[in-house]
């Protein structure tokens, strides 16, 4: 609980832009609740990026101008991002790595789901729905996104471990972008008319690839897994479309990102372990 002597906070938050809005401001919410227990004046500073490095670069740059102490961001993985990462927590500006990671940035700690077992469990789940059964298209939003990579990983390995009668037809990259992501779904349906599961990756982008699924449920049906509850999910949830998502604590992954680093702080606390993973739970059209 922090007192009238506790020092004030300035951090940076750095998430991607309006294509995941909705998810990230899940993420920011649970940030706002546990604000209310730090200092009056503590500040929180978000900046947007895209899907490059030097856009997050960039954000990093501006928000080090603006005296920020410590740093939570949902990384884009390359060596650019690293290497400037590493030059803040060398100067003394700790990081917090939310809902993806990247390696060799001198982060003190990730805070999020195990993307390799949410892919697991994403594959477990279609084997069920399709009776092991069936040919699959896999859609993710970039091969930069360690979540989002890790998720795919564990969703493939789980099909080839398991020996499924399934197989993987297609796995493409929508970066995120519904109207990319329509065109997609609709380009391996014609390259791949026998396809009748879909494993979205990232709930980035899933408004168009559903809406292209959508189109097509007069003729054909699908059983289709996600990642999150944001509205286009829902809608499609009730549409009949999304057969199930995986919800990873968006809230909670907010609330313990800001706890650990405010600890670090202000108490000079680190955290008991560099990975806090937040639970995995299933949703379908009857918890909406």
């Amino acid at each position: 609980m922090a007192t009238k002597d506790t020092p004030s906070l300035t951090i940076g938050v750095i998430f991607f832009g309006d294509k995941r809005a909705e998810f990230f401001d899940q993420i920011w919410e649970g940030m706002m609740t546990f604000k209310i227990g730090l200092p009056s004046d503590t500040k929180l500073i978000r900046k947007t990026s895209d899907f490059t490095a030097q856009s997050q670069v960039e954000c990093i740059d501006q928000l080090e101008k603006n005296g920020i102490q410590g740093l939570i961001i949902a990384p884009y993985n390359d060596p650019l991002v690293a290497k400037r990462l590493k030059k803040l927590t060398d100067a003394g500006t700790p990081v917090v790595c939310v809902n993806s990671d990247i390696p060799d940035s001198g982060r003190i700690c990730y805070v999020g789901p195990d993307p390799y077992q949410s892919g697991v469990v994403a594959a477990e789940i279609l084997q069920i729905l399709a009776q092991d059964k069936g040919e699959i298209g896999i859609i993710t939003g970039s091969r930069n996104i360690i979540g989002h990579q890790e998720r795919v990983q564990g969703f493939v390995d789980t099909i080839k471990r398991t020996r499924s009668k399934m197989t993987i037809e297609s796995i493409q990259e929508c970066r995120d972008d519904d109207y990319k992501c329509y065109e997609m779904v609709q380009k391996v349906m014609r390259d791949h008319p026998l396809i009748s599961c879909f494993f979205f990756a990232t709930s980035g982008g899933i408004y168009g690839g559903c809406k292209g699924l959508y189109q097509m449920t007069t003729r054909k049906s699908f059983h289709v897994i996600t990642f999150d509850l944001i509205d286009p999910i829902k809608e499609f949830m009730k549409k009949g479309v999304i057969s199930a998502s995986i919800y990873q604590e968006p809230v909670t992954q907010g609330v313990r990102s800001l706890q650990v680093l405010s600890d670090k702080i202000l108490h000079n606390k680190d955290p008991k372990d560099d990975t806090i993973h937040t639970y995995l739970s299933i949703k379908t059209k009857s918890c909406l």
